[in-house]
């Protein structure tokens, strides 16, 4: 190393070794700039006052500059801190306890500090990015106006929007009535009105908006969340914009509670046809099932008897049901006895269609029949009591119409599967009938059971039943009408009040002639199936092969069409069975039928292709001809005649009666025309023409009155003029069937307002 480098190192060791042998000390005062002097301050004697939950909150210390490092004074304009004066500081710098000597450097403003004490700092600017928060929830022009008709009110109270966990999106709306809004509730105001959101669902809610929507089955607020999917379609109380089909029949059912009126009666008509059309399609399914390849192996190729047996079955399980309705009605009211119907036929349909033998498939077919029973026996009677006087015989017509439908979707469903080899050419048909069976069970809860049930259940407390009837009529409980109907169904009570209700009363009179009646509906019920009906409900197509020689596809699809004729006849019954009346339908259209079954057995001995055609026209007037006069005539009929006390069992053995009559047919038919050919038709003829001798002498005409009003015609004394005979054969009538038919007559003056001075005569003698 050279010499001068060295001298340079240890001139700069002497320099530095003094300062090494100092004593450090923390701060210096030359090299730092002086600590400033703590300044106390007093705090405020009162805390200050919370402000308006909706005023706008004040710039508080974090919005203004952080002060200096060692800053012990408040900030600037601090608004909780009044200003301490200059002398009063100075007090409390001398303060004994206190006092501390303040530096030169801190009694001494710089003109900086002044400027900045009495300048404050400029608020900080908000940012141009962030909008103003928009309103929660928007309401239509709509929504508004019922809004302010529910807030305009004698004791105005506020309306709470929220939500309910239900659903797989989890919330459904709701709406509730508060006297009080809640601590964090949010705020809607539009237009004038104020609407309240509850804290728990503001996140829910943030984007709706809220609409009234009125429509012909229900009046209601719905809501159109753009958070929710339309492939949600769990069936929550909202709308989404493009709703799917089954969220918007859930939302339909959801208010099926509140129709009344005509909307009312059109759905509970809808429940009852449905259980007539179950009864339909299981007569005519069986027609195509018993030809099925498959089905004849899986059963073990029954015999022609066996197959007849199997088919009857149902007819059996039928009458049972019936009897078991007889029992159930009353205690469980019509609605209840008709839901366990339908339970049944679904779980004996579910059963037919997985039978592997014989035997399985007899048990479920035999539950079905129960199942049938207990529908075909109530239905009627639940229809009757719900609807008006005048359209009582149309509404009625709408089940037979169905059922009718019933007969020819069994056909058509037949024929569809009979180019479907195997197993499903007989399963599907039979478990087809369980949506049926499932549209009961989901809409008839909904609906209410019959005024005159639950008047006659609960006769302390007619309210209940009065509520529902004025419900069904469209009315106030104080209409006129509606009080008049209530006071009619209650005199039929108190007329009735000598009959318990029990089996023996249907063999008693109790001074209605309650057996007579009994008598009358069991007797048309077993009449109907005597006029041979079900030799072409059940075997048409076996009638087209065996006497017309078709094969068995072309006696299927024309099954087919003999429905579709079958089921649009139907609807002439709609016009004239409360126009004509049931007795002149029922003895007119049985000598119809009388003289087409002769035809028909003439048609068939012939033999020839000509024969043929006029046999299968004469088929198909022969339905025409039942459906006019012995199909729906005969259903209304008895819960028509028959009093109120009784009229559930009676009107149940009489369904069972019918099933029997359809047992009969359904066992002699296969053997009948194996054995007499064409002569078997002549035999239907003769008991047709029987029929109509039997109605016309014995069957009183109940159309076009109210049930309770056939009480009377069989308690009104019979005068002079009625029992003496008027016409060649009178004298052999009953005399109940002159007096009913004078009031029919009273009944329709009244409708007509009574103008001519003739029917003011009728009046006067009522």
């Amino acid at each position: 190393m050279s010499a001068p480098r060295l001298l340079c190192r240890r001139a700069l060791f002497e320099c530095l070794s003094p300062l090494a042998r100092r004593p450090q000390r923390p701060f210096s005062t030359t090299c730092l700039r002086p600590l400033a002097s703590f300044q106390p301050y007093p705090l405020p004697s009162q805390p200050p006052s919370p402000q308006p939950r909706n005023t706008p909150a004040p710039e508080t210390s974090i919005t203004q500059p952080l002060p200096r490092v060692h800053e012990t004074r408040p900030p600037p304009n601090y608004p909780s801190t009044p200003a301490v004066p200059e002398q009063e500081a100075q007090q409390t710098l001398s303060h004994p306890q206190t006092r501390i000597e303040p530096s030169a450097a801190a009694q001494t403003p710089t003109p900086s500090s002044q400027h900045q004490a009495a300048t404050p700092a400029p608020p900080k600017p908000r940012s141009r990015l962030r909008a103003p928060r928009k309103a929660a929830m928007q309401l239509t022009p709509a929504a508004v106006t019922q809004l302010r008709n529910l807030l305009s009110q004698p004791d105005p109270k506020l309306i709470k929007v929220g939500v309910r966990n239900r659903g797989c999106s989890g919330l459904a709306y709701h709406l509730e009535y508060v006297d009080t809004p809640g601590a964090f509730d949010e705020t809607v105001e539009q237009d004038g009105v104020r609407v309240l959101i509850d804290s728990k669902a503001l996140f829910s809610i943030i984007g709706s908006e809220m609409d009234w929507v009125e429509d012909k089955l229900s009046q209601r607020f719905v809501f159109r969340n753009p958070n929710i999917k339309e492939e949600c379609g769990c069936g929550e109380s909202f709308m989404a914009k493009s709703v799917p089909a089954s969220v918007m029949m859930l939302s339909i059912m959801g208010s099926i509670g509140s129709l009344s009126g005509p909307p009312l009666i059109a759905a509970i008509t809808s429940v009852c046809s449905a259980g007539f059309l179950l009864f339909g399609y299981d007569q005519g399914v069986m027609s195509g099932v018993v030809i099925s390849p498959s089905w004849l192996e899986a059963m073990g190729h029954p015999s022609t008897l066996e197959i007849g047996t199997i088919t009857a079955l149902y007819d059996v399980g039928a009458v049972l049901g019936a009897i078991f309705a007889a029992f159930a009605s009353e205690p469980l009211g019509r609605k209840r006895t008709l839901l366990l119907g339908a339970a049944l036929v679904a779980v004996g349909g579910l059963g037919m269609g997985a039978a592997l033998g014989r035997a399985q498939f007899m048990m479920a077919r035999v539950v079905v029949g129960v199942g049938i029973g207990f529908t075909t026996s109530v239905t009627p009677v639940y229809q009757s009591e719900i609807s008006a006087q005048a359209q009582r015989g149309w509404q009625v017509c709408c089940q037979l119409t169905t059922m009718l439908v019933g007969l020819l979707m069994a056909y058509c469903i037949n024929y569809a599967y009979f180019f479907h080899p195997g197993e499903a050419q007989w399963r599907v048909p039979l478990v087809f009938q369980c949506v049926f069976a499932g549209y009961i069970l989901v809409l008839g809860p909904l609906l209410p059971d019959t005024p005159r049930w639950l008047a006659q259940r609960f006769p302390d407390d007619p309210g209940n039943a009065l509520q529902v009837l004025a419900r069904l009529r469209g009315a106030d409980e104080d209409d006129r009408e509606v009080r008049k109907e209530m006071d009619e169904i209650m005199g039929a009570i108190a007329m009735e009040s000598k009959a318990q209700g029990t089996w023996g009363d249907l063999f008693r009179s109790n001074g209605v002639s309650a057996d007579k009646r009994f008598y009358l509906a069991i007797g048309i019920q077993f009449l109907q199936q005597m006029s041979g009906i079900n030799i072409v409900t059940y075997y048409a197509p076996f009638l087209f092969r065996s006497a017309l020689g078709m094969n068995q596809q072309d006696s299927l699809l024309l099954g087919c069409y003999t429905q579709l004729w079958y089921v649009l006849a139907s609807f002439v019954t709609w016009y004239t069975i409360d126009r004509v009346g049931r007795r002149r339908l029922l003895v007119s259209m049985a000598f119809a039928m009388s003289l087409l079954l002769v035809g028909e057995a003439v048609a068939t001995a012939v033999g020839t292709r000509n024969g043929a055609i006029a046999a299968v026209v004469c088929l198909f007037l022969f339905e025409a001809c039942f459906s006019w006069g012995w199909m729906a005539c005969v259903w209304i009929y008895p819960p028509e005649i028959l009093p109120l006390k009784i009229r559930a069992k009676g009107s149940a053995l009489a369904a069972a009666a019918d099933f029997i009559g359809n047992w009969i047919v359904v066992e002699v038919t296969p053997i009948g025309i194996a054995k007499m050919g064409w002569r078997f038709y002549l035999v239907w003829a003769a008991f047709n023409l029987f029929n109509a001798v039997i109605v016309w002498l014995f069957y009183p005409e109940t159309g076009g009155l109210m049930l309770e009003t056939v009480d009377h015609v069989f308690t009104t004394e019979i005068d002079d003029d009625v029992a003496l005979s008027t016409g060649l054969f009178d004298r052999y009538q009953w005399a109940r069937v002159r007096v009913a038919a004078r009031a029919v007559e009273k009944s329709k003056a009244r409708e007509r307002g009574a103008q001519d001075p003739e029917e003011r005569g009728l009046l006067d003698d009522a």
